[in-house]
């Protein structure tokens, strides 16, 4: 829903702003969106895109989602990142070659498996995520482009969890590294159009 809310946003922001620069407008700025995918994360198992949509000469903003799957001993767990990415230009355009600064939030809700003596155990792990990123886009001439960036995000979520079998057995889960500071690298492949 929130990719929904942020598409229909932009979507006439797009438009008027790409009218009111007419036929002087460079070939940047007259791009009004950019899909990026990481292709780290897919050699990782992790599945997912952004877009960004061009707001003004140099700010973009749109959503992203990701889904990661991972299994550790008894514990099988899937998380779903949603969430919105803004982006700063500071060449003063968007879609070029520039350094930029990328602030995101995210709702991360984090289903949770475990298997203990025979009984199933699920849960759902409410997280949230704030980070902000710095790096540097290649665009090229077709509208491909490369980004790479590095910075910090922080993530909240309850230390513990309750989880509930079939039977409706509850079993604890204490997560002491649910909460606080970890690093952000980027990199990410996208095609502006």
């Amino acid at each position: 829903m929130l990719a929904t809310i942020v598409l229909t946003a932009a979507t006439p922001l797009c438009a008027a702003e790409n009218q009111s620069l007419g036929s002087a407008a460079a070939p940047e700025t007259s791009r009004a969106v950019n899909f990026r995918v990481n292709p780290m994360g897919l050699l990782f198992g992790v599945y997912g895109a952004d877009a960004e949509f061009g707001l003004f000469k140099q700010i973009t903003l749109g959503p992203s989602f990701a889904v990661l799957r991972g299994l550790t001993g008894a514990t099988d767990s899937t998380y779903y990142q949603f969430g919105a990415v803004a982006t700063y230009y500071l060449a003063g355009k968007r879609f070029t070659d520039s350094a930029l600064v990328r602030l995101a939030g995210y709702y991360i809700p984090i289903i949770i498996a475990r298997q203990s003596s025979g009984t199933v155990y699920k849960g759902v792990l409410p997280t949230e995520a704030f980070g902000i990123t710095g790096g540097y886009e290649w665009m090229f001439h077709n509208g491909i482009n490369l980004n790479l960036g590095a910075g910090v995000a922080y993530y909240l979520a309850a230390p513990i969890l309750e989880t509930r079998a079939a039977d409706s057995s509850t079993q604890t889960i204490t997560m002491p590294e649910a909460q606080g500071f970890a690093p952000v690298l980027e990199i990410s492949v996208g095609l502006a159009i």
